[in-house]
């Protein structure tokens, strides 16, 4: 048997192993993405040193982060991990989800008030390092990074001061609005008298008036769930600044919403806050003084004569626990 007969064998063995080894290579790649997801998932709940470097093995075969990776290491607060992922991506801008939100804001969106502000602030931090657009306009133009940092997200998580003040270092625009013509105090940022100061330093106008009617001061009473009839002892400061010199506390506005803006007043006495509300009487807002607006009032002849006392007494015997007994009482 000639050498080249003998070796030919083998070397079609070899090329068919490796043409083997290659398919199974391409087979596998679309399924780092997954792997790293789930490695992620269970650093996560484990923190093992065993997953961490799951991670680091399949970000080194060149495991690509999706958006719900990146999203896992967020909101099961992995900073150590987030880093890694966001060398990884291309672009730290691209839309998490289909109403635009990008990694920033969703970070943003998940603060939770019983975790360590120090690793918020560390992934919020790193998204910042890495690009991150702290003007970036989402959900359908309804909410910015700035917007969220000042308002708090949900019912439970308050305004974030400290994270406001890192965006506006970052360079967020205090001036900028949203759609409707909300600005970053016409939210819950109006329940915080650090935030207010803040964002009014950086230029935000405190008596922002928005298409459907309203100002920072109808939110300026608001208070999270945990909140709810509990002293509130910065409410007349806050009322201060966001109640322009010489304007009416009573004052409607234009109204283009479908659902009509009362005074703020009226609106504050929805917010279980009987400390803002008596502020709100004290700083001049007549509990006397119409309901709604004009426009309003002719639309529904029912509540043309109705005052602001009528509508809260009216609604309170009607609606049992829409209002707080405290705050009935300064209507009586």
């Amino acid at each position: 048997m000639s050498r080249q007969r003998f070796t030919s064998p083998l070397l079609a063995f070899a090329l068919t192993a490796l043409s083997l080894s290659a398919a199974a290579t391409q087979q596998e790649a679309p399924n780092l993405p997954k792997a790293l997801y789930n490695a992620v998932g269970n650093y996560g709940f484990y923190k093992t040193p065993e997953y961490m470097a799951e991670i680091k093995q399949l970000l080194a075969q060149g495991a690509q982060p999706a958006a719900v990776t990146m999203m896992a290491a967020v909101s099961s607060r992995q900073p150590e991990v987030l880093d890694l992922l966001i060398a990884k991506v291309d672009d730290i801008n691209a839309p998490v989800s289909s109403n635009g939100e990008t990694l920033l804001t969703y970070t943003l969106s998940n603060i939770s008030p019983d975790g360590d502000p120090q690793t918020d602030v560390r992934m919020v931090k790193s998204l910042i390092k890495a690009g991150a657009d702290v003007n970036a306009i989402v959900r359908a133009r309804t909410a910015s990074p700035l917007q969220i940092a000042a308002a708090g997200d949900g019912s439970r998580t308050p305004p974030q001061p400290q994270m406001v003040k890192l965006l506006l270092d970052a360079g967020a625009d205090a001036k900028a609005t949203l759609g409707n013509d909300f600005n970053p105090l016409t939210g819950r940022a109006a329940t915080s008298l650090e935030v207010i100061k803040l964002l009014v330093d950086a230029g935000a106008n405190p008596y922002q008036v928005t298409k459907p009617g309203s100002t920072p001061l109808h939110f300026v009473c608001e208070r999270n769930f945990a909140l709810q009839d509990q002293p509130d002892p910065q409410a007349a400061q806050r009322i201060a600044i966001l109640l322009k010199k010489g304007s009416s506390p009573d004052e409607i506005h234009p109204q283009s919403g479908a659902v009509p803006v009362g005074t703020p007043l009226l609106e504050a006495a929805r917010s279980h806050n009987p400390d803002c509300v008596a502020a709100l009487i004290a700083a001049g807002a007549d509990p006397d003084a119409p309901a709604h607006s004009p426009t309003y009032m002719k639309n529904f002849p029912d509540t043309e004569q109705q005052t602001v006392r009528q509508d809260v007494l009216a609604s309170a015997e009607k609606f049992h626990g829409l209002y707080s007994p405290e705050v009935v009482k300064l209507f009586q």
